[in-house]
């Protein structure tokens, strides 16, 4: 079976005291009405950023361009995935342990194959960009959280 490229920002709130003890204040759903949206709007330009930064060869996998689609919700977490299009999107035969379909082509392009170099175009991109994500999602955290605290407040 293909191999599956994860990339993962963990962000923790550290410092500002009264902030912290605002955020703990809120509800979970309160929570998720100020996450949400800003993990969203991350999410939408890593996956740009990374359609851009995609090799060319067919131009298939460009056209398509990655998507975002919403986590596993589960209590007490808000996630986003970042997710390269599926085999359908890319007319790839279905998944078969010893046929044609037992590659799926952006894992190869990503993480190279044979005699093929990885092009890696999710992990070049979160290498070369992620402090600019994690400014971007906590100025978004920031000024949702001030919003929400100016009206509650």
């Amino acid at each position: 079976m293909a191999s599956q490229t994860n990339a993962f920002v963990d962000m923790r709130l550290l410092g500002d005291k009264a902030l912290i003890k605002q955020l703990r204040r809120l509800s979970l759903a309160a929570s998720r009405k100020i996450v949400s949206p800003a993990l969203t709007k991350v999410a939408k330009q890593f996956a740009k950023d990374s359609t851009a930064a995609m090799p060319v060869d067919t131009g298939m996998l460009k056209s398509i361009g990655m998507q975002v689609v919403p986590a596993t919700r589960r209590r007490g977490t808000i996630g986003k995935y970042v997710q390269t299009p599926r085999r359908e999107e890319l007319d790839l035969p279905q998944w078969s342990k010893d046929g044609p379909g037992k590659w799926y082509y952006p894992t190869h392009v990503e993480l190279g194959h044979g005699e093929v170099a990885p092009r890696p175009f999710i992990r070049g991109t979160m290498k070369t960009k992620r402090k600019d994500y994690v400014r971007m999602l906590s100025n978004l955290l920031k000024k949702r959280i001030l919003r929400l605290a100016g009206r509650a407040g």
